[in-house]
């Protein structure tokens, strides 16, 4: 099989598990499963990295993760704006409808958000963004590719689904810029926060998806009989 193809395959096989994930239900062992796949996903980045010191492929040698020094200050300062003005609506507007309001488990919920926007944007960065870049004919394609699987594996909520298509492309073409995978990490992370704290659960769905969001429905649903 052409390497392209083991690519391509690769690539369907982390999306299919990802899905397949988001829909099981709250098992014992599910967080175990959820491990277990991060584990293969950064084991398989770990490789393709030794591989890069043998061989000069595309598809292998794609740079250093995440860079802290190759980053621009235009670059930054472009992007910093974008997300502080973002920041700064959710939270007036949170203000303007009375509906901010504190972490319910203050900074476990904080250093919850900071491992799944590490993970998140480990995959969609690491795993599809950089792979597309060599697999499609324009970076902007990959982009755009690499932002509807993040929004894909957020559904059926549909408003984490249309918000992660936006912050998908925004933060896939900083990566693209930057390659600067921390920079898109705490962007992530502030972004998440600040939806979750100044919007209601009623609008973000409880910021759930696949399997959660469907049974967060159903609680609403029972509660407004």
């Amino acid at each position: 099989m052409k390497a392209k193809s083991l690519v391509w395959l690769h690539l369907v096989f982390v999306l299919t598990v990802i899905y397949v994930l988001a829909w099981l239900p709250k098992w014992p062992f599910s967080k175990y499963l959820f491990v277990g796949t991060f584990a293969y996903i950064v084991g398989l980045e770990i490789f393709y990295s030794w591989k890069s010191q043998e061989t000069d492929s595309s598809l292998v040698n794609l740079g250093n993760w995440g860079s802290l020094t190759r980053t621009s200050l235009k670059d930054f300062y472009l992007y910093f704006g974008v997300v502080l003005l973002a920041v700064l609506t959710l939270w007036l507007a949170g203000w303007g409808l009375g509906t901010l309001h504190k972490p319910g488990t203050g900074w476990r919920r904080v250093e919850g958000y900071f491992w799944s926007s590490m993970v998140q944007q480990f995959v969609l960065q690491i795993t599809l963004l950089r792979r597309f870049l060599v697999l499609l004919p324009s970076k902007w394609s990959a982009v755009l590719i690499s932002a509807l699987c993040f929004a894909f594996v957020h559904a059926p909520n549909p408003v984490l689904t249309s918000l992660c298509v936006v912050s998908g492309l925004l933060l896939c073409s900083l990566y693209e810029k930057t390659r600067n995978f921390w920079l898109c990490v705490v962007f992530h992370m502030a972004l998440g926060l600040s939806l979750s704290l100044s919007m209601p659960e009623q609008f973000t769905g409880g910021m759930k998806a696949g399997k959660r969001y469907v049974e967060w429905i159903e609680r609403q649903r029972i509660q407004n009989k």
